[in-house]
């Protein structure tokens, strides 16, 4: 039988190295001082230097970098939106007078800014992209908070 070597810090399937965050925290910190650098973010954030010459190989750095890739083209649409210059024709109407009309693809103009907002949303989070939802429940909750359920926290009123 064959013993699996457990990894020292605790990433698996579903959990994630912390090495993993540092290593894009400095990447990208134009802060760090190894801002833009692969190799020596990996070597910072703990990962040997073998390891470190492969770092922009593996497959969670190719995603990020391809989801920040996403996230650029969506601001520069939003920014396109918002700089999009307004193109008019001056017309002749019935009366003979010049009227201008502003003409625009407006089905165009939507798709491009739901694209742009759906991708802001859901990669941009960590750069201030979200939308804050309430939620609202009526009736008991079922919630527990610690070891104590949330009845044994407020009392009912009679």
């Amino acid at each position: 039988m064959q013993v699996t070597k457990t990894n020292p810090y605790g990433s698996n399937a579903t959990l994630l190295d912390p090495r993993q965050k540092y290593c894009w925290d400095y990447y990208i910190d134009i802060r760090s001082d190894t801002f833009s650098n692969a190799l020596q973010s990996a070597i910072k954030a703990g990962y040997s230097a073998n390891s470190a010459t492969h770092i922009t190989s593996q497959k969670w750095f190719v995603e990020k970098v391809r989801k920040m890739g996403f996230l650029s083209k969506a601001e520069q649409i939003l920014e396109d939106i918002l700089d999009m210059p307004v193109n008019t024709r001056e017309l002749k109407n019935k009366e003979g007078d010049f009227q201008k009309y502003v003409i625009t693809d407006a089905s165009l103009v939507k798709i491009k800014q739901d694209t742009a907002k759906f991708i802001c949303e859901r990669l941009g989070k960590n750069e201030g992209y979200t939308t804050k939802q309430e939620l609202q429940h009526s009736g008991k909750m079922d919630l527990v908070i610690g070891n104590k359920a949330l009845d044994d926290l407020f009392e009912e009123e009679d």
